[in-house]
């Protein structure tokens, strides 16, 4: 399942990306709508991934979490993760992938 494509780029800036990413994903509604420790407006662009933030709501070791933090990229890919979860060791980046999706959402980078 891509998470945009390359005619939806509209531009190389990672934040102008990552903006549209967000943007789309705050068309689509999961519930449950509330959250316990969501840091800023929380966005989901699965039901897998709103299904994790309840699990992160409820996992003592989770200080907080953040939808949609940042993009990954390459010169092949590109690739929005679900969230940053911030655990009293540390702070990781996760995904959340439908048990039914063959791979992780990525689209190819556009050329030129």
């Amino acid at each position: 399942m891509p998470i945009i494509s390359s005619s939806d780029i509209v531009a190389d800036d990672a934040s102008d990306l990552l903006t549209h990413i967000r943007e789309s994903a705050s068309a689509l509604s999961f519930h449950p709508r509330g959250t316990v420790r969501c840091r800023g407006v929380p966005l989901f662009r699965t039901q897998a991934a709103r299904d994790l933030g309840c699990l992160l709501d409820v996992d003592p070791d989770v200080v907080s979490w953040m939808c949609l933090p940042t993009v990954l990229a390459d010169s092949i890919d590109i690739h929005a993760l679900a969230f940053a979860v911030v655990r009293s060791a540390g702070t990781i980046l996760t995904d959340a992938v439908p048990s039914d999706a063959k791979r992780p959402p990525r689209t190819e980078c556009p050329t030129g």
